[in-house]
């Protein structure tokens, strides 16, 4: 009879990532008898033997667990043991009620790869190559616990080799749900849209087909992990004009993908900490400074310095790009809408973009875009947070009820708690467009369901045309709304774990409907969970026409101009000669009558404005694109700044812009280069940074500044911000874990509610 005996709870993402095989072998090195099993609250263990042996084990599984696992807590209760004669791997429990987490989507691990390209194994070129470690998880899940019946795989048999694996425990393919081979799983097939047939090849080599094809100048909609990706040669200009005028996308950078980190080298600056991003399992899109030699087409991302690249991440990717040299990879969808999912959807709308579609009888069950990163001061910084990474896991103590947080209208996410858990939404869009709309409301019903959560809470952003807080309104439940900026601020709180203390805060963004009905985007201030204190913001000025002023850019530059100088004359001014002198007019009238005008503290649409009056275009063709453009000019050796006029008003410190403004029109006069004046409006942004800090922390005594808004997306700001904010003793939270753009808000929102419940 043994000595002793353990029952081991195990929560966490310890589910799709190979972690009963882990155990079981762990306790056959230790010469442990009992089994492991799947349960909805995650992995139950029980093992029984001697004390030592018993006492090795549990010591040893976190260390040695998987490296795509992650352990949220282990309860261990020491009982009498039962007389096992073995260890075993049980079959998964099922209960009411679910508890468990979901391991997101995951490249094609090194292994896998290498069987891929070994023409002695049975698995060669085999397009759905996987095993417990790498591989479809979060976009095949139809229910927990996570087996191959809960999943689309349930629709293939295994043979009886696949079987073996399997079933073997000591085989990296043991309990791998997606397992399969040629023989038993999944196949491609092609389809020629102008055809509308599919394409038949005696060998069955699509991939050389559709290789082909790329490099004469076609374009292909292949079907990824979490959705269909439309590509073609990245050097070919060509193309690319072609791909931009099919999709409807006629500025906004496409993403590459190369063969391998050297291949992608030929065409960016590579920092250490952006290799290991790029090679990480979670695969994302890495923003990264471009070469001037780069023979990429210009058109792939004509209008800023950075590219953003990834590399294969399925085993269709790896066949591919063993044949094609550097592909433009963007998601399969008209500009702006969901990624195409389904292949009827696929061959019903992409047959106008793309020549050929390459197809599987795979399902996805969840649609998942790719997730964006970049390297700010030597760490990652989530841009958008989708497939490697969704579903996100935020831990959060002393959550009172589960609650719903729905996020902002623009890049939403949503967020669910259950315990002391946050579940956050892979990336879903902008909901202003029906489709993403119905997304957004399918995906919540899914994750409630997914997660076994019921919330009674719902918390929103205040905006009330917001289509995420109107839903809210209508939910049924208990709304709790939270002001814009503050749920920023409380994101990144959380995000560092600055739980019971307030920190200084700084949010600057777009777009934010603050508490006096004005469009609020450069705040300062004092936060916490429960409150934002603002304290400093950027002056007021017009937005004639409102929303539009995002797209006309020019429009900014003119109520700037008009606020700071006094009245426009279209002639005066270089950066409006292709504006008609009317409108110009109206815009006057408009801002002077305060005609269909919102007072804004905007610091995205001031970014607008400058871009546009140092001649960087009239209008922004996508979202920020102006904002990216005037970051690209920037001379980053530039250290002077314009002139940052604070004036204490009404209990606030108001940033008097209208000085700078001056300023940049008197640079304009003595033709100063714009890298120039660009690198000294960012330096002065930066300076209003430092200036309110050492305010407010002489105020109060906080030295704590936390960083968020989709202006710290900007590398210029976010670096240079950061790193002078520390060289002058403060300690700095700059959001990165989630987005610090709306795709972060709804963490924020919900942490926030929870104080107020």
């Amino acid at each position: 009879m043994a000595d002793s005996a353990y029952k081991i709870d195990i929560t966490g993402i310890v589910q799709g990532v190979g972690f009963r095989p882990f155990i079981y072998r762990l306790a056959k090195k230790f010469e442990l008898n009992g089994y492991v099993t799947n349960t909805l609250m995650g992995v139950h263990v029980y093992v029984e033997g001697a004390q030592h042996a018993l006492d090795n084990f549990a010591k040893s599984i976190e260390p040695q667990s998987p490296n795509i696992s992650s352990i949220e807590d282990m309860q261990i209760l020491k009982v009498a043991p039962i007389g096992a004669k073995s260890f075993t791997i049980e079959k998964s429990e099922k209960l009411s009620g679910n508890e468990i987490f979901i391991s997101p989507d995951l490249s094609t691990c090194a292994d896998c790869k290498s069987d891929i390209l070994d023409e002695s194994n049975r698995r060669y070129r085999y397009p759905f190559t996987t095993c417990t470690y790498c591989g479809p998880r979060y976009s095949i899940i139809r229910d927990v616990p996570y087996d191959r019946s809960s999943t689309v795989m349930d629709e293939f048999t295994m043979c009886p080799a696949c079987q073996s694996e399997y079933d073997d425990p000591n085989d990296r393919r043991y309990h791998s749900q997606p397992n399969a081979c040629a023989v038993c799983g999944p196949k491609l097939s092609l389809y020629n849209t102008k055809d509308k047939a599919c394409v038949q090849v005696g060998d069955g080599d699509y991939i050389s087909l559709i290789a082909d094809a790329l490099k004469r100048g076609q374009i292909v909609a292949l079907k990824g992990l979490g959705g269909y990706q439309l590509c073609c040669d990245a050097s070919n200009s060509d193309a690319l004009a072609a791909l931009r005028e099919r999709k409807h996308r006629e500025a906004k950078p496409f993403a590459v993908m190369c063969k391998d980190v050297l291949a992608a080298q030929n065409h960016c600056h590579i920092s250490p900490e952006e290799t290991e991003l790029l090679l990480s399992p979670h695969n994302p899109i890495v923003l990264m400074e471009k070469r001037k030699a780069s023979t990429i087409a210009d058109n792939v991302s004509s209008d800023n310095d950075y590219l953003g690249v990834m590399l294969p991440y399925t085993p269709i990717h790896i066949l591919l790009m063993e044949i094609v040299d550097t592909l433009v990879m963007t998601s399969a969808n008209i500009s702006d809408m969901p990624i195409i999912s389904d292949d009827e959807d696929a061959k019903a709308n992409l047959a106008d973009i793309a020549d050929y579609i390459l197809m599987h009888n795979r399902k996805i069950h969840r649609r998942v875009d790719d997730s964006v990163y970049k390297v700010t001061n030597e760490l990652p910084q989530a841009i958008r947070r989708a497939r490697g990474y969704a579903p996100g896991i935020v831990k959060a103590d002393k959550l009172k009820t589960p609650i719903l947080a729905v996020g902002a209208e623009l890049k939403n996410t949503f967020a669910v708690s259950r315990g002391s858990n946050i579940f956050v939404s892979p990336h879903i869009g902008d909901l202003k467009y029906a489709q993403t709309y119905e997304l957004f409301k399918q995906s919540i019903h899914e994750f409630k369901q997914l997660f076994g959560v019921s919330p009674k809470v719902v918390a929103c952003d205040m905006h009330p045309g917001y289509l995420s807080t109107k839903w809210a309104s209508e939910s049924g439940h208990r709304v709790i709304k939270v002001q814009h900026h503050h749920a920023h601020l409380a994101a990144t709180l959380l995000e560092y774990g600055i739980m019971d203390e307030p920190a200084i805060g700084f949010c600057m963004d777009g777009t934010g409907y603050g508490t006096d009905g004005a469009i609020w985007g450069c705040e300062a201030g004092i936060v916490s969970f429960k409150q934002f204190k603002r304290i400093s913001h950027l002056g007021y000025f017009a937005l004639p026409g409102g929303d539009i002023c995002a797209k006309d850019v020019y429009r900014c530059g003119v109520s700037l101009i008009n606020q700071a100088v006094g009245r426009v004359d279209a002639n005066q001014y270089e950066f409006l000669q292709d504006i008609a002198s009317q409108n110009i007019q109206v815009i006057q009238e408009m801002i002077e009558q305060n005609i269909n005008t919102v007072p804004t503290s905007s610091m995205g649409r001031l970014f607008d404005g400058v871009s546009s009056i140092i001649g960087l275009g009239s209008s922004s063709l996508y979202e920020a694109g102006a904002a990216i453009r005037l970051e690209s000019v920037a001379d980053k050796s530039i250290t002077d700044a314009y002139t940052v006029s604070l004036r204490e008003y009404d209990g606030l410190h108001l940033w008097m812009w209208e000085s700078m403004i001056g300023e940049i029109l008197l640079d304009l006069e003595e033709k100063t280069p714009i890298g120039t004046i660009s690198a000294k409006f960012h330096n002065s942004v930066i300076e209003y940074i430092i200036k309110m800090t050492q305010i407010i922390s002489r105020q109060s005594g906080i030295t704590k500044v936390a960083l968020s808004g989709g202006v710290f997306n900007n590398s210029l700001i976010s670096d240079r911000a950061e790193a002078l904010l520390r060289g002058n003793g403060y300690e700095v939270y700059l959001q990165r874990t989630f987005p610090a753009g709306d795709g972060g808000l709804c963490i924020g929102q919900l942490i926030a509610a929870n104080e107020v419940i």
